[in-house]
């Protein structure tokens, strides 16, 4: 099979049935009436992906956006007030951001109700997401016809772990995914130059800037720098990380390599198989459970991430070769997982100190340490381990990080202990 009747194939998949989009326009008119009743000046319009036609089968998230007149802009900060009273019949759960939002289920899908203002262009915007109407306006416009290369993207990047501009995810939001599509008109054609991107990968559709790495300051830049064409001062893609981009470009190789349908397919995760192979690990493997109090998916999955990164570089530090590491959020609880080489550190490890020639800093070196020797011009101390055991590690760790909103509970998985006890 040709890698474009295989890709063919996996459109047809993907394209999902419109129920959702008759549930969605029941609530906007809802919503509209209640406005209207109440008499205040606003318009509820499709957002997302869903208001593009580019929403996935299993997709059960709707966005709403309510655009307020230009004449509440010096109210800005009472807009969610008044949103709120005209959501009543939902029973919403308000979420604080950069502006309050509000969220609710109905027949079966989750909404996300944002209140905006009914700005033209970004210079009449008082916060980011009064953008968000334009941006769908954008690809209604110029994205017509791409709905299916908009899906293909968005299962892949999702498969290979880099959707999502989230602050634990870092990866490939979906605004990024239609302009990336729109640019290059396909998946395939996406795919191709993407595994042949060196960083720092520059596009400006619109040809706003003749060097956009002049213009952005350095908060905005990131290994792709992709110039919002609404907002010109804006790099779409400012949120993805290098490991994230890295990863979408390996996998674009491999899919080049051997295409497959297998690129497209999400992993189920499975703790109990995950589980299995980690206590058959010849060195030291440490589990750990994690248990979230955060309504807010975006903040708890940002503190399973630190916790991870914190445990992983604790275990580094501490003198263990990692050969394996990892996490999973699933937005109510969360676990993570390191393997090293070892099954217990030696007693005491050489400590590399400054050279000789520095003396103020060898004078130093020499008061903290015992016994200090003299090797090729540098200092090096002999020094005891606090800690030799990777559970005593991770059990360390998880009591330094563990709150309120977070419980870190770690176990060790290595065959070897668990035949010693």
């Amino acid at each position: 099979m040709s890698v474009f009747s295989l890709l063919d194939e996996v459109k047809e998949s993907l394209r999902p049935d419109t129920e959702i989009i008759a549930v969605r326009n029941e609530v906007i008119g809802m919503i509209a009436h209640e406005l209207a009743r109440r008499d205040i000046k606003a318009l509820p319009v499709p957002g997302g992906s869903v208001a593009k036609g580019t929403y996935l089968p299993l997709d059960h998230d709707v966005d709403v956006f309510v655009r307020f007149s230009l004449e509440y802009a010096d109210l800005e900060e009472k807009l969610p007030d008044l949103l709120e009273r005209a959501l009543k019949q939902f029973a919403p759960t308000r979420l604080h951001g950069s502006r309050d939002y509000f969220q609710f289920v109905y027949q079966g899908y989750d909404f996300e109700v944002i209140p905006v203002l009914a700005v033209s262009d970004s210079s009449q915007a008082r916060n980011v997401t009064d953008m968000s109407p334009i941006h769908v306006d954008y690809f209604r416009e110029n994205g017509l016809g791409l709905e299916d290369e908009v899906r293909l993207t968005k299962q892949f990047s999702k498969a290979q772990g880099v959707y999502g501009a989230e602050s634990y995810i870092r990866g490939f939001s979906g605004h990024v995914i239609d302009l990336l599509i729109m640019h290059y008109k396909s998946f395939y054609s996406l795919i191709k130059a993407a595994a042949a991107w060196k960083p720092p990968v520059v596009i400006d559709m619109e040809r706003h800037h003749k060097d956009p790495l002049d213009v952005l300051n350095e908060a905005k830049l990131s290994p792709l720098i992709l110039i919002d064409p609404v907002q010109p001062d804006r790099n779409a893609a400012a949120a993805l990380s290098q490991e994230q981009f890295d990863a979408f470009v390996s996998s674009a190789k491999k899919f080049l390599q051997a295409p497959s349908e297998a690129f497209f397919v999400v992993e189920e995760f499975r703790k109990d198989l995950l589980l299995s192979r980690l206590s058959e690990h010849p060195g030291s493997a440490v589990w750990v459970d994690m248990e979230l109090f955060d309504d807010k998916t975006d903040v708890a999955g940002a503190r399973v991430r630190k916790s991870f990164e914190r445990l992983v570089s604790q275990v580094r530090l501490s003198g263990f070769d990692i050969v394996e590491d990892g996490w999973h959020f699933d937005h109510t609880s969360a676990c993570a997982w390191v393997c090293v080489a070892q099954e217990i550190l030696e007693p005491s490890y050489e400590r590399e100190g400054p050279p000789v020639s520095q003396e103020t800093d060898a004078a130093r070196f020499r008061d903290t340490h015992e016994t200090v020797i003299e090797r090729e011009g540098r200092l090096f101390a002999r020094v005891e381990r606090k800690e030799r055991e990777l559970l005593k590690v991770a059990q360390r760790v998880c009591e330094e990080l563990s709150s309120e909103k977070i419980v870190l509970r770690p176990c060790l998985l290595s065959a070897a202990s668990q035949q010693q006890q």
